[in-house]
């Protein structure tokens, strides 16, 4: 089992291959499916995407239908399929990006109020 974790680089860009283009309408289907409450959003580090955590155990063959069809970046789709194959963990959100840190503040979904978070692997 494993967590969703997805990557939006561009929250405005549309999702070619899936059933749902951009962040907002992935958001919609995720909190409808598994809850606000589970629903948990960040800046990324470069400030300009987002990064989308939901709080659920989920086989990872779903997990990777879910991540293609919502959008998530394809390069880390691909490199989670290699990790997948040798048993590593996937749906990995790092806490730091070169030299940028993030700080471990989610926005609930819902209420847009902030909460701490701490990483599961």
């Amino acid at each position: 089992m494993t967590h969703l974790a997805l990557d939006f680089d561009d929250p405005r860009a549309s999702n070619k291959g899936g059933n749902l283009s951009g962040m907002e309408p992935a958001l919609a289907y995720l909190r409808k499916r598994y809850g606000t409450e589970h629903v948990f959003l960040r800046r990324s580090s470069s400030g300009g995407g987002w990064h989308v955590w939901v709080d659920v155990d989920i086989p990872p063959d779903e997990e990777m239908r879910l991540r293609k069809r919502l959008g998530d970046c394809p390069g880390r789709r691909i490199s989670d399929r290699c990790r997948l194959r040798t048993g590593l963990t996937t749906s990995r959100l790092f806490g730091i990006k070169g030299t940028t840190v993030m700080d471990d503040a989610w926005a609930d979904g819902k209420t847009k109020t902030k909460k701490a978070k701490q990483w599961r692997n």
